[in-house]
């Protein structure tokens, strides 16, 4: 017979202790966090924590904490620093546990048998402020429309630059600031606003921001504590150029008698002036619906016909018939 025994001994595992890791962002964000653990027989831990619990895009997937229970010894847990972030605490509980090294992104704990060290990582989103400036040369009732976009922040807002101008009701100012994380990009642009025309866009400092006139809009990278202004410069349109024989800002005497023409700019106002005895008739080619022609007998006293404004886009042309020679009246366009 042929016996055979199975002899069994516990083992007893080796005496470990507990190191929890801990992510605290204040307020609660989606951002994630990559840590790195090291310690003794190469003992080496990547991982990655968020505090995103409730936070705009969060999604939960990550822990906020890891625990890890190792043999004791001395051990390593780094954070990679995070752009836009910025580490202001770390704290370890029992603190006779570990020591930290707030620069160095990291804490060095010495894991004891049978106890659990905590570290606390703490981090702080850097901010920086966008603001945005309208400027309208000459200043004028025009509001001026606009749009802003970036990584979860969107906004849609009103300038106007009306201080000082008749009518100007101060609900509107002529700048708005936002306070947004900074290394991130944000591009604000213009509506078009008609009649009036974008001359130029400015910022300071300048290398934060990339001007793209043309597009109407600028591209903003803010670094930490940063404060970047962007203006936004709009002129109205040119007066229409004067077709005919008379400059804006200018006085002519009459031509020889016959029908004349003058033509009225966008913005502009002609007066007839006339001499006693002289006799002529005004009246628009294309007569605007409030216009009746004004003749001026050979009686008339000394004065003028006018003014005629033209409030619309387009020039419009009076033609008149004058009875004098030259010199004996003139006319003003202005």
């Amino acid at each position: 017979m042929i016996t055979c025994k199975f002899l069994n001994e516990r083992v007893t595992a080796p005496p470990t202790g507990k190191v929890i890791i801990q992510k605290q962002v204040s307020p609660t964000h989606a951002q994630d966090f990559n840590f790195q653990g090291t310690g003794p027989n190469n003992w080496n831990q990547p991982f990655q924590l968020d505090d995103d619990l409730g936070a705009s895009g969060g999604n939960n997937q990550l822990p906020k904490s890891r625990a890890f229970d190792v043999p004791p010894g001395n051990y390593t847990f780094k954070e990679t620093p995070t752009n836009g972030w910025t580490l202001t605490k770390i704290e370890c509980s029992p603190a006779a546990n570990a020591s930290v090294n707030l620069n160095g992104h990291s804490a060095q704990i010495n894991v004891v048998a049978g106890q659990t060290t905590t570290c606390y990582f703490t981090n702080k989103q850097n901010n920086a402020e966008i603001r945005i400036i309208k400027d309208a040369m000459p200043n004028d009732l025009k509001d001026f429309g606009f749009t802003g976009g970036g990584p979860n922040f969107s906004q849609a807002f009103i300038l106007d630059d009306d201080a000082g101008v008749p009518g100007a009701s101060n609900q509107r100012q002529n700048n708005q600031a936002f306070i947004v994380p900074a290394g991130q990009q944000y591009v604000f642009t213009e509506a078009l606003a008609s009649p009036w025309v974008l001359t130029g866009i400015t910022c300071t400092p300048a290398n934060a921001a990339i001007v793209d006139q043309p597009g109407r809009k600028v591209t903003i990278t803010p670094v930490a504590n940063q404060t970047v202004t962007c203006t936004f410069r709009n002129k109205p349109p040119p007066p229409l150029p004067c077709l005919g024989n008379y400059p804006m800002n200018a006085m002519v005497n009459f031509f020889a008698p016959g029908w004349q023409t003058v033509n009225i700019c966008r913005g502009g106002t002609v007066t007839f002036n006339k001499a006693p005895g002289i006799s002529f008739t005004v009246t628009p080619s294309t007569p605007p619906s409030s216009f009746t022609p004004i003749p001026m007998g050979v009686g008339a006293a000394t004065g003028t016909t006018g003014p005629f404004p033209n409030t619309g886009t387009t020039p419009i042309t009076y033609k008149y018939w004058s009875a004098a020679a030259a010199g004996q009246g003139s006319i003003i366009v202005w």
